[in-house]
């Protein structure tokens, strides 16, 4: 293999690295956000607001719980 070969490819090499790196971390990442929004949109869609939420234990409770069964179901579409 020439020289030159050889020095296109280890100049080539890192600078494919470093676009497939951006690539996963932030494009892929907008997509893993823009899913979580939808599913928060639909959360507050379906929010009752007849639901009494009078003190601290009891919010976190029911905050837990929805937040909980979303993680699962983030986790069921993977």
């Amino acid at each position: 293999m020439p020289a030159s070969e050889k020095l296109a490819l280890i100049i080539v090499l890192p600078i494919e690295a470093t676009l497939l790196n951006i690539l996963r971390h932030h494009i892929l990442e907008w997509r893993i956000i823009s899913a979580r929004e939808k599913d928060v949109q639909r959360h507050v869609a379906h929010y009752n607001l007849n639901v009494k939420l009078q003190t601290y234990k009891p919010t976190k409770n029911y905050y837990d719980v929805a937040l909980t069964t979303m993680a699962v179901l983030e986790v069921e579409k993977i």
